[in-house]
């Protein structure tokens, strides 16, 4: 008798928080890239202002992050390992991203040859895996500590926080 193969379960569950957090990142990537990168009058300008966009992207990745954290008993990572790990993504996925279409652009008007030039992106992937680790690392510690603060504030009896008249 012929045996059917096994199903594999391959359950990948996101949450819907994850799916929009996601969007509104490439939203704002797109958007940067549009308003911001593309008004630049010139070529050094417009260096100038994609070595900005890896670092906001970082920026608005973990503010998000540190808004709607939630902490689970479950993780045993820190915040500060938590925050590096994501800014480090953001930072280099964006960097690459806009690596690519610059270089892609200057292939097709034959001033960029990628086995030759890669090494003149190398410098900006590594500050923007560098600087997204530390922004990262400090605004998700940062938000903790907040959050740490305003919890303490909030565990206050409200006779301890009024003075006796």
């Amino acid at each position: 008798m012929a045996v059917l193969p096994r199903q594999v379960n391959l359950r990948l569950q996101f949450p819907l928080r994850f799916l929009l957090y996601v969007t509104a990142l490439v939203a704002l990537f797109y958007a940067l890239r549009r308003s911001y990168l593309m008004t630049a009058f010139d070529l050094e300008e417009a260096i100038e202002r994609a070595r900005n966009v890896p670092t906001i992207l970082t920026l608005a990745a973990v503010l998000f992050a540190a808004m709607f954290s939630q902490t689970s008993q479950g993780k045993k990572w820190s915040s500060i390992v938590r925050g590096a790990v994501l800014g480090a993504i953001v930072g280099s996925l964006s960097c690459l991203m806009l690596a690519i279409e610059l270089g892609e652009a200057l292939r097709r008007m034959d001033c960029w040859n990628w086995w030759k030039d890669w090494p003149l992106v190398a410098p900006y992937f590594i500050v923007a895996i560098v600087q997204g680790a530390a922004i990262g690392a400090f605004v998700l510690q940062l938000g903790e500590l907040l959050r740490y603060l305003f919890m303490k504030r909030r565990a206050k009896t409200p006779a301890q926080s009024c003075p006796a008249l």
